[in-house]
């Protein structure tokens, strides 16, 4: 009898097993999911540029005023002191909207491309937090099915990398992003895809 119930509780399982098949997570083999697929062929990601520049303002050098020029300063100068700018350049991914079966035909499987979410994982720990994750909008650039295009952003904001006081504390940094497109198609399913990049500042001559 024993055995007898061991053996049923193996077929059940196995029933179970067969009717209810483990999630794998791979969304682009989900029969509820989009008949075309997203995929990033390409994405040029240029460095940050770091360049040295004299403030426009600075102070006299007899006087110690704020000043834009010598003539301000009388007998002294007026000295300027050099800071590292740096310059945020847009990245730029290509999208295929590849057809997954028979049912992917344009215009209702065509992707439409809404924005792209960046998160930063800075190989210097201190740098962490600083910049926020962020939400930027591709503006709904449209993938026919079958074909590719491209969409342009900003890889990070320029604002918090150039710091009002001081030198940079993003001078020659680098970080591990995580970029996940979301697109949707014209008959209305949302897509995902993501990719992971590596964001590189450079250092001041």
């Amino acid at each position: 009898e024993t055995m007898m119930r061991a053996t049923k509780i193996c077929l059940t399982v196995l029933l179970l097993a067969l009717v209810y098949p483990a999630c794998t997570g791979n969304e682009l083999d989900d029969a509820d999911s989009a008949d075309v697929i997203m995929q990033i062929t390409s994405m040029e990601s240029p460095s940050i540029r770091a360049q040295r520049q004299q403030t426009t303002t600075g102070t006299c050098s007899n006087t110690g005023q704020l000043c834009e020029s010598d003539s301000e300063c009388g007998i002294g100068s007026c000295v300027r002191v050099s800071v590292c700018i740096l310059e945020v350049e847009d990245w730029t991914a290509t999208i295929a909207a590849t057809p997954k079966n028979a049912l992917a035909a344009t215009p209702f499987n065509d992707i439409v491309m809404v924005s792209v979410d960046i998160s930063y994982d800075w190989v210097n720990d201190a740098l962490d937090g600083i910049v926020p994750p962020q939400n930027i909008g591709l503006g709904n650039v449209n993938i026919e099915t079958n074909s590719q295009n491209s969409v342009t952003f900003p890889p990070i904001p320029s604002d918090p990398l150039n710091t009002s006081s001081g030198p940079t504390p993003f001078e020659g940094a680098t970080a591990n992003m995580t970029l996940t497109f979301n697109a949707v198609t014209v008959e209305g399913t949302r897509i995902r895809q993501t990719a992971l990049r590596q964001l590189i500042i450079e250092i001041c001559r």
